[in-house]
């Protein structure tokens, strides 16, 4: 066994040796000793003992800067404390050490996993089961070299998962905002078994598609249920059997009833029309498929009297239902399926569609480095007003004056006045100490004396579902390297720590020092730390001088109601009712939006800011303060011009909007940008994409005719944040809250028209 495993190894480690080289010259007790080393050494890192199994992802597919499960099967001879842990670099360089809750197996066969996050684009991770707390098995992981893990995917990537072999899913392609081309994968689960049971785990999957009459098993739906709840999309085809289906347990999960008796239907060219391909759905002519009520949501497809396909709101996610069965005919055998396919899944086939940049500011000299929303979300979340940075502009004026100083100055000095052109040795020297040290003071003038801590909590309140999904985003400024113990704790303080759904880093999709696209670099004396994303707590996290750290906890309360109105729509789309909250505090700069209007209470049509909502105020929609706008000219700042001429009393209307700011480092603009991205014009006019935080993107809950209630929220935060067991009050603290409102739809006819003077 020595010979066949360490022997290899200690040729590797030693390639300067001859083929002649005997370790047996060597004494005997070093011999055994080296033997027994790169024995260990070389077992271990030969890979996961015929006992352990490991997975990875979406079978072997990994994203970045999105939680992952690494799940490994064992077969134990020895009861023991078992858990799972994944080293992988952060965004920093650090390395991050994913540790799972340790769990009491007895000797067989089990099966357990652990969440983590790959905070760099390339580099390998260590998975490793302790038993314990010592080593019990470990696996070097070559994501793209191995086998089993393919390359890790960007976030303009798509990942979806199709559950019960659902037709047209074979050929998608997808571009990024580049126009280049992107990946798609479709991770296959025929029967549904081995799914994750972890919500953390469906994060980055862009939709799970079910077809056929597939059961999942309770853990498994109720993970996937709550991932839809948080802003995921779920499409949902219905079996051929409708009467058969009607016993599934996702049937009565559905925002859209589906009936258990099938009707006929004759006509499908809606589902033409949706794909938008001339192609014809080789229909027999009479069909039985599910009958659908939609009371909520968008009807994308039907008949005269009956729907084909609709979306509805679940939570802050969506579900699309689709009354026939994409693993059968007729769809099954139709032409334009892969076309209807990618539309449903929004991703394009067709280059051409997808083969135009982004939009460059006109005027714009130099990059701001900012290329996603959540990049400038970083940015201002490292941003402290108290700490006076240095503009790249005064550094250039720096750089200027000091070459002009240790240039024609002192070319002037030492000639002419000193008339000693050798003491330029020690004139270049004497500016270049004194330049070093004006800098060395204008540093720590601007630097504050102790650590800082800045907050932003957004809030999402799902009036429907009576729960608020509370986010975190903590940013740790350290004035000298030091490490730290931190932990999440959220209030009540009655809440189990189960409440804590996530604890991670938090960093940008750039190239730049700190993004998730830098080149891993050596891997050489890497500091560690640890990371319990199910309980909220990081030991030994490392902050380097001056330089930031960001924390992103996630949590939910349920059983909370902290909104009470009555919103309802007339066959205009006009929105009526009254509004309050019950929240600890006022809401300041708000607004409610729906469908493409925007409603504020202000003083006066023109003034900029909202009035305040204070808690249990109630508010009509139809008081005369409460002004209205149309959405898209609100939020890019639009103004009409008209210009008249003398020969004619009418004129040319010219739009024009405000050139939106990357730089701009206000949260509640920036959160204001990412809640009505796709309203604004999306990247057309931000210029800035949004794969991160693209479920935070509302525009689609306004589609679906829902109502949202942005603004900032004056309160304390919901979260003790204790640095090295000791609570910390955050210096600079920002409340958003994110109000999803169900609307009712009125039925009844308008007899009388509206005055001209009201409309706006």
């Amino acid at each position: 066994m020595a010979s066949s495993c360490g022997l290899p190894v200690f040729a590797a480690l030693f390639p300067f040796s001859s083929v002649d080289f005997d370790v047996c010259y060597l004494p005997s007790a070093v011999r055994l000793f080296a033997g027994w080393l790169l024995l260990s050494v070389s077992c271990v890192s030969a890979g996961e003992s015929p006992d352990v199994r490991w997975s990875f992802g979406w079978a072997g597919t990994l994203i970045v800067g999105r939680w992952m499960s690494a799940t490994v099967d064992l077969d134990i001879k020895d009861a023991g404390r078992y858990e799972v842990q994944v080293a992988a670099l952060d965004s920093i360089g650090h390395t991050a050490r994913y540790a799972s809750k340790a769990v009491d197996l007895a000797p067989g066969s089990h099966q357990l996993s652990g969440l983590f996050q790959l905070g760099r684009l390339e580099g390998d991770f260590t998975a490793r089961v302790l038993k314990d707390g010592q080593p019990f098995a470990e696996r070097r992981v070559r994501p793209g070299v191995d086998a089993d893990v393919s390359a890790v995917m960007k976030l303009s990537d798509r990942m979806f998962v199709a559950i019960g072999n659902p037709r047209g899913m074979d050929n998608l392609a997808h571009f990024d905002s580049e126009g280049e081309p992107a990946r798609v994968v479709v991770s296959p689960h025929p029967t549904g078994e081995g799914l994750p049971t972890d919500p953390l785990s469906y994060d980055g999957v862009h939709a799970v598609v079910i077809a056929g009459d597939q059961r999942l098993a309770e853990p498994v739906l109720a993970a996937l249920l709550e991932w839809v709840q948080r802003g995921g999309r779920l499409i949902v085809s219905i079996p051929k059997d409708v009467a058969g289906w009607s016993t599934n347990p996702l049937r009565t999960s559905l925002p859209i009833t589906v009936a258990p008796e099938p009707y006929i239907v004759r006509e499908l060219g809606s589902l033409e029309v949706f794909a938008g391909r001339n192609v014809r759905i080789p229909s027999p002519g009479r069909l039985a498929i599910a009958r659908m009520e939609v009371r909520e949501g968008v009807i994308l497809a039907g008949t005269r009297d009956e729907p084909l396909m609709a979306s509805a709101p679940l939570g802050l996610g969506e579900v699309t239902v689709l009354a026939l069965d994409l693993t059968q005919a007729p769809l099954a055998n139709w032409g334009g399926l892969n076309d209807f396919t990618a539309r449903l899944l929004k991703v394009s086939n067709d280059a051409a569609n997808n083969n135009q940049r982004r939009p460059q500011q006109v005027g714009q000299l130099t990059t701001t480095g900012i290329s996603d929303l959540a990049s400038q979300l970083v940015a201002s979340q490292d941003h402290f007003q108290t700490i006076r940075r240095a503009s790249p502009w005064l550094v250039m004026g720096w750089l200027l004056l000091y070459i002009l100083i240790v240039g024609p100055l002192d070319y002037f000095l030492v000639h002419y006045v000193l008339r000693k052109p050798g003491w330029t040795w020690v004139t270049v020297l004497v500016s270049a100490i004194g330049f070093g040290w004006i800098a060395a003071q204008s540093a720590q003038s601007a630097t504050p004396s102790g650590p800082m801590l800045k907050q932003l909590d957004v809030l999402d309140v799902d009036v429907a579902q009576e729960r608020i999904h509370h986010r975190t985003w903590a940013t740790h400024y350290a004035p000298v390297t030091a490490r730290a113990d931190w932990q999440f704790v959220p209030i009540p303080a009655s809440m189990s720590s189960a409440s804590m759904l996530s604890l991670g880093t938090f960093s940008a999709p750039e190239a730049a020092f700190g993004g998730m696209y830098r080149a891993p670099g050596s891997e050489w004396n890497r500091t560690e730390y640890v990371v319990e994303p199910t309980r909220g707590v990081a030991q030994g996290t490392p902050t380097l001088e001056r330089s930031t750290q960001q924390w992103l906890a996630t949590w939910s309360e349920t059983d909370v109601q902290p909104f009470e109105g009555d919103l309802r729509a007339d066959g205009l789309g006009r929105l009526t009712g009254t509004i309050s909250h019950h929240f600890p505090g006022s809401i300041r700069d708000w607004m409610l939006v729906f469908g493409n209007r925007v409603y504020r209470l202000q003083k006066d049509r023109d003034d900029a800011l909202s009035l305040e909502w204070k808690p249990e105020t109630k508010l009509s929609l139809e008081a005369p303060q409460m002004f209205q706008r149309e959405l898209r000219g609100f939020l890019t700042g639009s103004i009409a011009h008209i210009d008249r001429t003398t020969e004619r009393l009418s004129g040319t209307v010219r739009n024009e909007q405000t050139r939106y700011d990357p730089l701009d480092r206000d949260p509640l603009a920036v959160w204001q940008t990412l809640t009505f991205h796709a309203e604004s014009g999306a990247e057309s006019y931000t210029t800035l994409t949004n794969d991160l935080l693209q479920n935070d993107d509302f525009s689609r809950q306004l589609e679906l005719g829902r109502a949202v209630i942005f603004g900032r929220l004056e309160a304390p935060s919901r979260l003790v944040i204790n640095r090295i067991g000791q609570p910390v009050t955050a210096d600079e603290l920002t409340v958003v809250v994110r109000m999803v409102i169900p609307v009712g739809r009125s039925t009844e006819i308008q007899r009388t028209l509206p005055k001209l003077d009201k409309i706006p």
